[in-house]
């Protein structure tokens, strides 16, 4: 059994996740979203889809509310 680890950076969050995968050479990010479009999505901005740019590896990415079932 693997035990989740905890990692506190003072970067941006999507910063932080790429840098984090790169420094462990990790084969894949997996993320959720809320899905906001339009106004809503510009105005909060959207951490998914900065690190969906920015990581070099594949980056699988879930709606929240899909997982709720």
């Amino acid at each position: 059994m693997r035990r989740a680890k905890v990692h506190v950076s003072g970067d941006d969050a999507a910063t932080a996740i790429v840098e984090f995968a790169e420094s462990r050479r990790s084969p894949l990010i997996a993320m959720t979203t809320h899905g906001r479009t339009g106004l809503a999505r510009i105005a909060v901005g959207s951490v998914t889809m900065a690190v969906v740019r920015r990581s070099a590896c594949p980056v699988l990415v879930m709606r929240s509310y899909d997982l709720a079932g």
